[in-house]
């Protein structure tokens, strides 16, 4: 598909001279009829489709889980995805990049660190802002709040024609218009409205372009791999190689489910390491256990044979000898006078003959 010709295409069956570019198409529902202001050779569709849940413990689980940044513990705010994949929110990686930046410089091919993984994401020219937005969890985030509110929007057409309130199932975005079920059918129908975009209201979420903010996005960039809108498509984009969503979504698609299926395979593999290592670690855990047991056995047995060879002395030596070893502190005692007694003795000896008579009294 020649991208220069389709947005051309889209251009002069827009020019109406309406300030935006976006077709539109109002619908006759008591006709069937419909008046179209133009169509587009690209099928828009929205960037993101993000399934709502059952409101209570399980969007919690969901919120904690999946919508809180990690850094200020806080639901995201602006989230912007790292190479890594990991999210945080644009205030909080600003802050981080700072702080690492206070630490050390950057050269001229400037880098930062994830604060969870610690791999490293190229900062780009424009610093956080022009980060890669996480549209999954901005989608999940606002799916998540319409959920709790728990409302229910109404079809457009039975609401302004027929004056009824009847539970929309679907948006067409050419129409900008909610629609029920009946008239979904209606619209595929008519022939002026068969080829417009429609999509799951419930599951569907438009994402509004970051650079234009009256514009939904649309369009995907390959060569800036960015998510744009039709004026983004005439300006900056505007002889890059740009497709629809649809046909985005059906080429990554078909790539990221080969990732998977290769990621699942790995999965395979890795469960089977961790299981030997785990029959490993249980193995020298038993052995670990038995050593001790053994060694308990051995103390227990050794102690015994103590208690066995002091009673077989003790019988040896008889009571008698155990009671003179029980009188060794009286012995010692007895052996330390005699030898004062006897140096005492001697030094007598040797002095003077007045000094033993005297010592005789």
């Amino acid at each position: 598909m020649s991208s220069i010709s389709s947005r051309l295409a889209f251009r002069n069956q827009n020019a109406t001279g309406e300030e935006k570019v976006r077709s539109k198409s109002v619908i006759d529902h008591s006709s069937g009829k419909s008046a179209a202001s133009g169509g587009s050779r690209f099928s828009p569709s929205p960037i993101m489709s993000v399934p709502v849940g059952s409101a209570g413990k399980l969007v919690q689980e969901i919120h904690d889980e999946f919508l809180v940044c990690k850094i200020c513990m806080e639901p995201f705010k602006t989230p912007k995805c790292l190479a890594c994949l990991h999210t945080f929110c644009e205030v909080c990686i600003e802050n981080h990049i700072a702080s690492e930046a206070a630490y050390k410089k950057y050269s001229d091919y400037r880098e930062f660190t994830c604060p969870l993984c610690r791999k490293r994401t190229q900062l780009p020219l424009g610093g956080a802002k022009k980060l890669p937005d996480n549209f999954l969890i901005s989608n999940l985030s606002d799916t998540m709040d319409r959920q709790k509110v728990s409302g229910t929007a109404n079809c457009d057409i039975c609401k302004t024609v027929a004056k009824k309130l009847k539970d929309a199932a679907s948006k067409c975005l050419d129409c900008n218009k909610l629609l029920c079920s009946s008239c979904v059918e209606q619209h595929k129908e008519t022939k002026v409205t068969r080829d417009h975009s429609i999509f799951d209201v419930e599951t569907e979420k438009d994402v509004i372009c970051k650079e234009h903010e009256d514009e939904v996005v649309r369009f995907y960039c390959e060569p800036c791999q960015a998510c744009i809108c039709i004026i983004c498509t005439f300006n900056e984009h505007k002889d890059h190689e740009v497709s629809n969503f649809s046909e985005a979504v059906v080429k990554y698609k078909a790539d990221i489910e080969g990732i998977l299926v290769d990621c699942k395979s790995k999965i395979e593999v890795y469960e089977k390491y961790v299981e030997r290592v785990a029959g490993t670690e249980r193995q020298i855990t038993e052995a670990e256990q038995k050593i001790r047991e053994l060694a308990i056995e051995f103390i227990s047995d050794i102690r015994q044979r103590e208690k066995q060879l002091i009673d077989e002395i003790h019988n040896l030596y008889g009571k008698q000898t155990m009671e003179v070893i029980g009188r060794k502190a009286d012995l010692q005692s007895a052996l330390s006078t005699l030898k004062s007694t006897c140096a005492l003795t001697e030094m007598v000896l040797q002095g003077k003959d007045i000094e033993l008579l005297l010592l005789k009294k």
